[in-house]
């Protein structure tokens, strides 16, 4: 706005978008090298040798030229799914893409954020079975605390949710985190061995 104002008149303005642009695009080609690299190398396994020949030193397996026009088309492909990404933000929904990215964040970093927590905080054996277990369910119970709130798709416009008035922002990622260290907490056991240690130490 500022840039674009009558005051600053038209030059400040075209080098304002021009570095915004610059700056856009530069982004957007550090994503799609960095989409291109990964997908090329640890889904398609570019740079594995056959697993017949396994003397076969790194980029044996495949020729340069075979690699070069693999890494070629995934970059086209992965530039189409940006653009239809992009498409679909557009025209079905009114958020920005970053709004949406720290929203996923919420449900999804959430329990490794309540499991780093009880990890540090505490000293209780867990059963490794029981965790992706707990993750899920705090992810679940996250995601329908926050659909029947406030301003969420469950609730009607302006209607209170089940918290009231009150809506869900980017804090969603914290009731996420506390919901997952609770259910560690409560499926975990004492570290009887610890205790042992502690006891001949006494």
């Amino acid at each position: 706005t500022v840039a674009l104002s009558e005051g600053m008149g038209p030059f400040i303005g075209m080098l304002f978008l021009l570095g915004l642009i610059a700056a856009a695009y530069s982004s957007a080609d550090s994503a799609l090298t960095s989409l291109t690299t990964s997908f090329s190398i640890d889904f398609l396994n570019i740079n594995e040798p056959p697993k017949g020949n396994p003397e076969l030193i790194d980029g044996e397996g495949i020729g340069e030229k075979q690699k070069v026009r693999i890494r070629k088309m995934v970059h086209v492909g992965m530039s189409g799914v940006i653009i239809l990404v992009v498409l679909l933000l557009k025209y079905n929904t009114d958020d920005s893409a970053i709004d949406l990215l720290m929203k996923f964040a919420g449900f999804t970093y959430g329990p490794l954020i309540g499991m780093f927590f009880f990890g540090i905080l505490t000293k209780r054996v867990l059963n490794d079975f029981i965790v992706p277990i707990i993750c899920l369910l705090s992810i679940g119970l996250t995601f329908v605390s926050w659909y029947y709130s406030a301003g969420a798709p469950g609730v009607e416009s302006g209607a209170p949710g089940v918290f009231g008035e009150y809506k869900f922002g980017f804090e969603i990622i914290i009731l996420n985190a506390l919901i997952t260290f609770t259910g560690l907490l409560l499926v975990s056991k004492r570290n009887t061995k610890t205790l042992r240690n502690e006891d001949s130490i006494t």
